[in-house]
Parts: structure tokens; C-alpha cells; sequence
């Protein structure tokens, strides 16, 4: 009973832990869709910019203020040397699309997200006027405004998301310890259950066994009268052959003594 009071106790307890658990991973994900729909804004216009797109943007000798600006605030993202030079070589690399669909814009550093604000709090550096230039321009324009707000974001979150790994990791081992206290309490009720059974088998046993003991005695009882009644006959049986062996002595005399009366 205090094996299962104790189960019972910690099954509750985690269970509130669990949702609180819960409550730290909405609160994250809640935080983190802040930055989602830029996010998924930017990886719309990105989805339409093809190799032909590219080579619009690195065809220019001289490209247009706005699209300088644009590649070079792509460049500090990048954690490149702001610069033509610098945008050219990487919109030459055939990965360059690839690169910025799948950038690793969880690892942002504090320093880069710094440089990326004097871009970014440019009035002119919006996606309307760059597009206006450069389609082209105009989507990388969005995916470094959708970069800073999600590093933004994902600051915010990542405390939350450490203290949610951290809860999540301290529930699965509390959990993983109640299942094998519910294993090892079944043992015990299932050993507790074949012990009752035993002793309940027992009992009937032993009640059977009393019964038939029981039976017995009477049994015994009236087998020791039928013997002692049995006894008595025998004195009378003994006497009535005493009586026929002295009358088979006289048998032949009174024969005798008969036939001279008639």
C-alpha cells in the first residue's frame, strides 16, 4: 500500500510537470511564429529566383545603388566581405540559391545582427523599392529583413527553448522512472495476488482436510461401539459352545437312557 500511495504520488506530480512542460513549448513556439511569416515571405520570393534571376543581378558592370546595397547587406549576413568584388564570386557559385534557402539562421551571431541593422533601419531599404530595380534584388532584400527579425526572435526564444530541452529531459527521466515503479509495483501486486491465492488454496485445503478428519472420528466412533458390542457377543458365543461341547459329551449317554424308557 505505501509502494503504491508512493507511485500514485509521483504519477501526479510529473503529470503536472508535463504540463508545464507544455505551457514552456507553446510559450516557445508561440514567440517563435513572431517571426514566421517574414520568414515564410521571404522564402516565397526565393522559391521564384532561378539561375536566370542570378545572372540578372551579377550582369551589372555598375549595378544600382539599391541592389549594392542589397548584396552587401546579403554579404554581412553571410559573414562576407561587404562588397561587388565579394557578391559577384558568390552569385558565380552555382550553390549560392542553395546557400540562402538553407541558411543556418539560428546561429546569427550578436555581432553580424548588429551589422545587419545599419541595412535593415535604411528607409530605403525596403523590398517595394528595391523590387522596383530588381526583382531579383527585391527577394534577397526581403530574405536579409526576414533574417533579422527571425535572429531577433530566435534570442528571445532560445532561452525558452533551453529551459524546455532541459525540463523535457528532467520529465522523460521521471518518467522513465515511474514506468519501472509501476513495473515493479504490478510485480508486487501480481506476488501479493499468487500469495492470497496460495493462502486461499490453503484454507480450502485445510478446511477439506478438517472435514475429512471430522468424518473419520465419527467413523472411528462408531466402529469402536460396533467392536465393543462385538465384544460382548463373544463371551456369549464362548459360553453357548461351552454348553454344546457338554451336551455332545452327554449326547450318546442320553441316547441310552432315552431308548430304556420306551
Amino acid at each position: 500500500d505505501a509502494q503504491q500511495a508512493k507511485v500514485e504520488e509521483d504519477s501526479v506530480r510529473i503529470e503536472k510537470e508535463a504540463r508545464e512542460t507544455k505551457i514552456i513549448a507553446e510559450d516557445a513556439t508561440r514567440d517563435l511564429e513572431k517571426a514566421m511569416p517574414a520568414l515564410e515571405a521571404a522564402m516565397d520570393a526565393l522559391e521564384k529566383l532561378d539561375k536566370k534571376s542570378v545572372a540578372e543581378v551579377k550582369a551589372y558592370a555598375k549595378p544600382p545603388p539599391l541592389v549594392m546595397m542589397t548584396m552587401c547587406a546579403v554579404m554581412t549576413v553571410m559573414e562576407k566581405t561587404p562588397g561587388w568584388t565579394q557578391a559577384k564570386q558568390e552569385l558565380n557559385d552555382v550553390q549560392f540559391l542553395y546557400k540562402i534557402k538553407n541558411f543556418d539562421k539560428d546561429n546569427i551571431k550578436d555581432g553580424t545582427l548588429r551589422k545587419i541593422e545599419k541595412y535593415t533601419k535604411d528607409p530605403n531599404f525596403t523590398f517595394k523599392a528595391v523590387d522596383s530595380v530588381s526583382s531579383a534584388a527585391g527577394a534577397l532584400c526581403q530574405w536579409v529583413h526576414a533574417m533579422k527579425i527571425y535572429a531577433e526572435v530566435y534570442r528571445e526564444v532560445e532561452p525558452k527553448r533551453n529551459a524546455l530541452r532541459r525540463a523535457q529531459d528532467k520529465l522523460e527521466a521521471k518518467q522513465k522512472a515511474l514506468r519501472e515503479a509501476n513495473d515493479e509495483l504490478k510485480r508486487v501486486q501480481d506476488l501479493v495476488a499468487n500469495l492470497n491465492k496460495q493462502f486461499e488454496d490453503s484454507n480450502t485445503e485445510k478446511e477439506t482436510l478438517q472435514k475429512t478428519a471430522e468424518d473419520l472420528k465419527v467413523k472411528l466412533e462408531r466402529a469402536g461401539k460396533l467392536v465393543n458390542g462385538l465384544a460382548g457377543e463373544k463371551v456369549r458365543w464362548e459360553a453357548s459352545l461351552g454348553r454344546l461341547d457338554s451336551q455332545q459329551v452327554n449326547l450318546f449317554g442320553d441316547c441310552i437312557i432315552s431308548s430304556a424308557f420306551m
